[in-house]
């Protein structure tokens, strides 16, 4: 049967090409170590791991998460908005959204609010834009950022939870060859 003889092709390249696969591993290894540590190359990593498919969402979720609640806790405990800023992009990991932050810190002190920073960006989702202008007009922008801390964490905790959930046959799948 086709899957049989495929399985068995697969089992005859790995058999005489292991030297060949391994050599590929390490040298990958060592090339992505390499561009990670360089500005450029962890930027371009950084915006690649953005734009994936499954794991994209994911990674800006749980950024904004952090960065909101860390903002918010800054705020309200009294802190003014140009330095809970600074203080909260070092909570940031992704460097594109560590860059975009540093052009927030200078538009807000320039005299530009949060929310029109957020919506020149691009990289924020309408929903957090539309929460924190809504938060600067009422003056509750602390609870307006947990609020989507809070919200952003719950999508991150079921998109995990689902991945998980679709992932765990495939290993069982591929173990079981």
């Amino acid at each position: 049967p086709l899957p049989t003889r495929i399985m068995i092709s697969i089992s005859e390249i790995f058999h005489n090409y292991w030297w060949f696969i391994l050599a590929i591993i390490f040298i990958s290894v060592f090339l992505w170590q390499r561009l990670y540590r360089k500005p450029q190359g962890k930027a371009f990593l950084d915006r690649f791991k953005l734009k994936l498919a499954i794991l994209g969402p994911i990674i800006l979720k749980t950024e904004i998460s952090r960065l909101t609640r860390t903002l918010s806790l800054l705020l309200s405990s009294g802190m003014p908005i140009t330095p809970s800023l600074e203080i909260s992009t070092s909570v940031v990991e992704n460097w594109v959204l560590k860059s975009e932050l540093q052009r927030f810190k200078e538009e807000i002190s320039a005299g530009g609010s949060l929310s029109s920073s957020f919506k020149s960006s691009g990289i924020f989702p309408e929903l957090v834009t539309n929460i924190v202008a809504i938060g600067e007009e009422t003056g509750s922008l602390e609870k307006s950022l947990i609020r989507i801390a809070n919200e952003y964490e719950r999508e991150v905790d079921r998109a995990l939870k689902t991945l998980t959930r679709l992932i765990e046959p495939i290993i069982i799948l591929a173990m079981g060859l």
